[in-house]
């Protein structure tokens, strides 16, 4: 495509930055809005299958990138991708006929073009369909054309796979090496090389040491004390302490070979993480627990001036900034809490998909007794939450410059702690987890068909319901919509498929009603205001983050189950091992509700190759 607008031409230079860096969800959102403005331009098709396929959305990646190869098979760039693609299906399927697509494609690609990526990974493929000879051939022929190619990272890299297809470890170690020193923070690349040469591992002896150039950066998720508040009676963390701190993080970060960082931007611990991150060149990623007044208010702005300036730079120089609820305080110590466990679920996923695993690192004081008791949200709750004990790393105040520790500290001219403000008419915030469901169709029924929807349908589901346990803390319907509130991430997930299943039941099994029928569900998790309702009688729920889920709902396919970041950060922590996350993309929300970061979950009980309902096509997200 020759007219590509100048915009379009800088965004897509962003968009191939996102994917060196591994920064794979934002360069699937921003293909994604390129490719709505320019659908026939197969450079940004290739970058928006490149990020699906790299997030693991391998159907999606096909359908979007296919009907472009076959238009032009002989585009070495298309046939890379889609060569890829057909391989990743063949891993999650186990059927061995697209592992030969994939070696086919890829062929093709060498031999009508000789560029060494498809020639690459053709001898690879080779290797995996059992025909070793005609891999080591292929091998020395890409060896043979990189040799004209440019000192780049893929060159490189591409040489470290040619001679150690062909047994020669030493020089596929060198090579491997100078690609990773010219990768520098480019962790996409070098994760498409680490995930290759897992692959090669099933098929040829990769030595340990091999591995361990390309393992990826390590991501960290941090949590840790505040400078102590002017309020506090006995020192925990002085500000005496806060450079020998910092200190103790950066010779941590050192042992961890830490890359990409999680934290939120509390004064104290925070901030000197990232502070320590920046210094290293690392990605940092900040999530705050409620409106940034608030935050400041509460967290940063009690330790005086100097830490509300190293706040602002420290965000300024933050790789993105997120909030768990873009809402005020409201004396919801929980938020706290949800922020660590959002931390956490965050980075397991990002990990997840780099094919590596999270370390938690914590700065706190353990003093004689070990782990402290900690309130809601406080550094000693986000350590025991922490669903892999064995990669959390300890930094003890108390063993910080323990000469100072117990010196009388100076009055601070500084504001006292915020006060809790009070909610009316005996009204609880908490955090809460949120489902809204419609059925989809409903409003194309014919009139004659309503009165059996009223009475058979909704009637077998709600005979249906009565069976689930535990049952929801609210439910309540409105027409074909149906609106549920949990506390626990499990107990929704577990009643979402539950309703997704009976509604496909039921609707197979009614002779009045469209066998079609299907329904859509969104859920998502966030502080909300429950009481008793005075017009209906009985509990419930109001807030902004109900809202929220209402208008996720209508962006839902039909029959899937879309989540929200921070409801699929929650139940990746308590139970990682039991559902599989799709990212779906940052979607624009309907009534200017802004956007929302968006998930498809599914059980991992269910094959990932298993037939999806028919209605799970992007093309028929409408009815």
């Amino acid at each position: 495509m020759t007219d590509r607008p100048r915009d379009a031409e800088n965004e897509i230079a962003v968009i191939q930055t996102c994917l060196n860096r591994a920064q794979l969800w934002e360069a699937q959102n921003r293909s994604a809005r390129l490719l709505d403005r320019l659908p026939d331009d197969v450079t940004i098709a290739r970058l928006y299958a490149l990020a699906l396929a790299r997030l693991g959305a391998t159907r999606r990646a096909r359908a979007c990138l296919e009907p472009f190869y076959r238009k032009a098979p002989g585009d070495s760039e298309t046939a890379g991708i889609m060569g890829r693609i057909y391989k990743d299906l063949w891993q999650k399927t186990g059927d061995d006929r697209f592992a030969v697509m994939s070696r086919d494609t890829y062929l093709k690609g060498f031999g009508e073009t000789g560029d060494p990526y498809p020639g690459i990974n053709a001898a690879t493929m080779s290797l995996v369909v059992g025909q070793a000879k005609s891999a080591i051939r292929i091998a020395q022929e890409v060896i043979q054309a990189c040799s004209a190619g440019d000192n780049d990272y893929w060159t490189l890299a591409t040489l470290g796979e040619g001679y150690l297809i062909m047994g020669d470890v030493s020089r596929a170690a060198d090579y491997y090496k100078k690609a990773v020193a010219k990768a520098g923070n480019r962790y996409g690349d070098i994760n498409s090389s680490f995930r290759q040469l897992n692959l090669l591992a099933a098929y040829l002896e990769v030595p340990e040491t091999v591995k361990k150039i390309l393992t990826p950066p390590g991501i960290v998720v941090f949590t840790g004390h505040m400078i102590d508040h002017p309020s506090r009676r006995a020192p925990r963390f002085p500000e005496h302490l806060a450079e020998p701190a910092k200190a103790a993080i950066r010779a941590a970060l050192d042992r961890l070979e830490a890359g990409i960082g999680y934290v939120s931007a509390a004064c104290g611990g925070d901030i000197l993480f990232i502070e320590a991150m920046i210094e290293r060149g690392a990605e940092v990623n900040v999530v705050l627990p409620f409106r940034e007044s608030d935050f400041l208010e509460t967290s940063v702005s009690f330790a005086g001036e100097h830490w509300r300036d190293r706040y602002k730079s420290a965000l300024d120089q933050a790789a993105s900034v997120t909030f768990v609820t873009e809402e005020g305080y409201f004396g919801d110590d929980d938020l706290f809490a949800f922020t660590g466990t959002v931390l956490q679920g965050t980075a397991i996923l990002r990990a997840d998909a780099m094919h590596t695993r999270p370390a938690l690192l914590a700065l706190l004081d353990m003093g004689q007794e070990g782990l402290p008791i900690s309130p809601e949200g406080g550094t000693a709750d986000v350590v025991s939450a922490w669903p892999e004990p064995e990669t959390a790393a300890m930094i003890d105040l108390s063993k910080l410059g323990q000469e100072g520790r117990f010196l009388e500290k100076k009055a601070s001219a500084v504001s006292p702690a915020p006060e809790r403000p009070v909610i009316p008419f005996g009204i609880q915030r908490g955090l809460k987890c949120i489902l809204f469901a419609d059925i989809t169709g409903f409003s194309k029924l014919e009139e004659a068909q309503t009165p059996y929807f009223m009475y058979e349908f909704l009637r077998a589901l709600a005979g249906e319901l009565d069976a689930v346990d535990p049952r929801p803390e609210i439910l309540n319907t409105w027409g074909d919509a149906l609106f549920a509130v949990y506390e626990d991430a499990r107990d929704m997930a577990r009643f979402a498929f539950c309703l997704r299943d009976m509604v496909h039941r039921i609707g197979r099994n009614s002779s009045h009603l469209p066998c079609d029928i299907n329904i859509r569900i969104a859920l998502h998790a966030g502080p909300v205001f429950r009481g008793d309702d005075p017009v209906i009688g009985r509990p419930n729920a109001y807030g902004a983050h109900i809202n929220r889920a209402a208008r996720m709902e209508p962006v839902t396919v039909p029959g899937c189950i879309y989540a929200s970041e921070q409801f699929a950060a929650m139940l990746v922590v308590a139970a990682r091992d039991d559902y599989a996350f799709e990212y779906v993309g940052d979607i624009q929300l309907p009534k200017d509700f802004g956007r929302q970061g968006t998930y498809h979950i599914r059980p991992k009980s269910v094959p990932h190759h298993a037939r999806q309902p028919r209605e799970c096509t992007k093309t028929e997200s409408k009815i």
